[in-house]
């Protein structure tokens, strides 16, 4: 006949320790508080055992013995804290006491110190997950606030152009130049249209010249349709004039420094002398990243 082997199963001690405390909450006379307390009580009992040098399971026998059995500690504490010739053993309130949770952050610390390498690549984890998470939410953030500040910003729109050729869908940001007009003439519904030209040109003053490479030739009613926040000037009139120019505020210290830039004039390519109207600050969150901004009506001046 063969022999039958024992198994040995390695001892839990916190599953121990929770069956222990289970065994508590059932006899109802004691109150969430008073088991953490007892169960915080026991683990340091455990713990000094196992630093005498016996194994955790014996320390936790030997340890349960020298608090009393789970019946006994029921009942004692009942006849202590019982009011009345009637009294019932009173309700667990089923909420987080601070005993309870002061004593599951020194299990999970206790916990922590036994599986050092398992805790570190847990919490290494955890936390590298929720960077990453808190990350990835401010990226979406950041990218759905974009052109969101302008105060119209759910009525603004932009008109592109579709072709298909061959099969083949193909978008263009850039529309034939009476359009605009156009659309506004034939759709009451428009309150307002703004084109824009990006271009380049060298920018003179005082003796000083800067190829500058974000410029906008726009419509006057651009800053009325995107409401960027000014610095100095009014929106609503800082390109009526063909002869203006709007600068954003980081030129105005680079051209002007401490100095009032309304009604500075700059030279344009050699070619045109426009008279600051406006200084306008453009937040990160737009589209439209440039420096200097005037009228296509100041064309003919070039």
């Amino acid at each position: 006949m063969k022999k039958s082997k024992k198994i040995h199963f390695a001892f839990d001690l916190d599953k121990a320790v929770l069956e222990w405390s289970k065994r508590l909450r059932c006899s109802g006379a004691l109150e969430d508080g008073m088991i953490a307390e007892l169960q915080a009580h026991l683990m340091d009992e455990v713990e000094d055992l196992v630093r005498q040098g016996k194994n955790p399971e014996d320390a936790f026998h030997e340890a349960t013995v020298s608090v009393e059995s789970v019946d006994v500690i029921g009942r004692e504490y009942y006849k202590t804290y019982a009011r009345g010739l009637f009294a019932t053993p009173p309700r667990r309130s089923g909420g987080l006491t601070p005993a309870l949770f002061l004593n599951s952050i020194k299990v999970s610390f206790r916990k922590m110190r036994r599986q050092k390498w398992y805790s570190l690549i847990s919490v290494s984890g955890l936390a590298i997950g929720i960077a990453c998470s808190i990350l990835i939410f401010l990226w979406v953030r950041h990218e759905l606030s974009y052109d969101r500040f302008h105060n119209n910003a759910e009525n603004i729109y932009r008109v592109i152009m579709e072709d298909n050729l061959n099969d083949s869908i193909s978008i263009h940001p850039w529309l034939p130049f009476p359009l605009g007009p156009a659309l506004q003439n034939e759709f009451p519904e428009i309150a307002a249209v703004s084109r824009w030209r990006p271009d380049d040109m060298v920018v003179r003053y005082k003796g000083n010249a800067y190829t500058e490479m974000d410029f906008l030739t726009v419509d006057p009613s651009f800053f009325i349709v995107f409401s960027f926040p000014f610095l100095q000037g009014n929106p609503a009139e800082a390109l009526a004039d063909p002869n203006s120019i709007v600068i954003r505020d980081t030129m105005a210290k680079k051209y002007f420094g401490s100095e009032d830039p309304i009604g500075k004039v700059l030279n344009l390519s050699g070619r045109a002398n426009l008279a600051v109207s406006g200084v306008v600050h453009i937040p990160d969150e737009s589209d439209f990243q440039f420096d200097f901004f005037f009228s296509f009506q100041s064309y003919p001046l070039f």
